[in-house]
């Protein structure tokens, strides 16, 4: 029978780019081919992509159909672990060689995949790349998370901040970074965070796109920031519970990050009305009736704003301006209190060192658990229950490490002589913020006909 080959050429990395392994593989294949008196038809490759990884081939799939529609009817390849590594892939194979009668040559010998011995062949070949595989990609792992531990950078990517290889800083971008944490400290949001550094003329590093909310939120919420090494995406921790420092310039101090973080984690903020009239304390007081986020009811007559409660009709449903002249009052005669203004700065003091340790202690035991089950001590029902008892208990102690701490906006109208005039300065943005991390307002119905406001109708608990 006539043999019209194909030659396919595979190599998983190509870290050099000159295509230099295909190369030679194409060589000894067309040495092969010309053995054995096949005749070459085409040339299938894959540079750059592993077998192991489950990626598609497109090479290699354009090969499958060519054999499938009779083009070719002979496979040359360097060795059978660049063909498949999944058994799968190999059935498959199998499968049309059945159909096509298709002959197989590697340069260390032929394959007849129509006999009994050949498929054996070809299996535990198989197994063993794959067994090659999976080991290899063990300790690539292995080695990967060593490397974080020691700190090691970690940037394929230029990463916004820092100078290419990811440890010196960029100055400019760095001012950039610490100018976005303290605005977003300062009370404004991430669009305008986006709005400014896109004003200014910042791009994204990969593709230069502009600045978007997700984006500004994937920057800040960054551990690199603050020079934490992470890997997979989880800050690492030493056996003194202290985060893991990467060998390179932060940008932020660890007090501005944690302040940050704050300010981001803090759920009060996703109240915040996007779209639409916004108020003072629309999802940010609540009904003291069920407990339901006051929302904007709209306009009446045109013009007067009106809160509603944002679950139940006969609920609050009032004029939106007396109750917001009535919570700048209260607030403001009450921060002008001797006392008060230091007294609600106050944050919850907490045993750092204690903290880390403990959560130490967890992660170390979230490890033996892995341990256990890869030494087949335990089932998988009984590692998941174990990790997620421990990692629950990891996030509270996490929460605990995240200091309590008021925004500059708070600070600043805790600390001013002049309360009123400071908070008449503030944006509507800052003062919702404020309201949020310094009282929880309650509002109830004030009855048909009421509309005078008393804190029987508003009530503003501190906190």
């Amino acid at each position: 029978m006539s043999v019209l080959a194909g030659i396919y050429l595979r190599i998983s990395q190509d870290r050099t780019g000159d295509a230099a392994g295909v190369g030679r593989q194409e060589q000894m294949c067309r040495a092969k081919a010309a053995e054995l008196g096949w005749t070459i038809v085409d040339v299938y490759s894959d540079n750059d992509i592993s077998a192991y990884s489950g990626v598609t081939r497109p090479a290699y799939e354009r090969m499958l159909d060519d054999l499938r529609t009779g083009r070719i009817n002979g496979i040359a390849v360097y060795d059978l672990d660049r063909l498949y590594r999944r058994p799968i892939e190999l059935e498959h194979l199998i499968d049309l060689a059945d159909k096509h009668r298709v002959a197989l040559a590697s340069v260390a010998g032929e394959v007849d995949l129509a006999t009994d011995s050949g498929r054996l062949y070809a299996r535990i070949k198989g197994a063993v790349a794959r067994g090659e595989s999976e080991a290899k990609a063990r300790r690539q792992r292995d080695a990967n998370r060593s490397r974080a531990l020691q700190g090691a950078v970690q940037a394929s990517v230029r990463p916004f901040g820092w100078e290419p290889g990811g440890k010196h800083l960029r100055p400019a971008e760095a001012d950039a970074l610490r100018d976005a944490a303290q605005w977003m400290i300062d009370g404004l949001s991430m669009a305008e965070v986006a709005r400014r550094w896109n004003a200014a003329g910042w791009r994204t590093t990969l593709k230069g796109n502009e600045y978007t909310t997700d984006i500004v939120r994937q920057v800040l919420t960054n551990p690199r920031l603050v020079g934490w090494r992470t890997y997979h995406g989880q800050v690492l921790y030493g056996d003194d519970g202290a985060p893991i420092r990467g060998q390179w310039e932060p940008v932020l101090d660890e007090d501005t990050w944690t302040a940050l973080q704050a300010v981001l984690q803090d759920p009060s903020r996703k109240k915040t009305w996007v779209a639409g009239p916004k108020l003072l304390l629309a999802g940010v007081a609540v009904c003291g009736d069920c407990g339901a986020n006051i929302a904007s009811g709209g306009l009446r007559n045109g013009h007067q704003r009106r809160y509603r409660c944002g679950k139940m009709r006969g609920h609050v449903y009032r004029h939106a301006a007396p109750v917001d002249v009535f919570v700048r009052d209260t607030l403001i005669a009450r921060l002008s209190e001797p006392g008060v203004g230091a007294g609600l700065q106050r944050t919850e003091e907490v045993d750092v060192p204690a903290v880390r340790a403990e959560a130490a202690s967890l992660r170390r035991k979230q490890d033996a658990l892995a341990e256990a089950f890869a030494e087949g001590q335990i089932t998988m029902e009984q590692l998941r229950a174990g990790t997620g008892r421990l990692k629950e208990k990891i996030v509270n102690l996490e929460e605990r490490l995240r200091v309590r701490r008021r925004s500059a906006a708070s600070i600043r109208l805790l600390t001013a002589d002049d309360v009123a005039s400071v908070w008449d300065g503030m944006t509507l943005a800052q003062q919702r913020i404020v309201l949020g991390e310094l009282c929880t307002v309650r509002m109830y119905a004030p009855g048909q006909g009421i509309r005078h406001v008393t804190d029987e109708h508003v009530q503003m608990e501190w906190r």
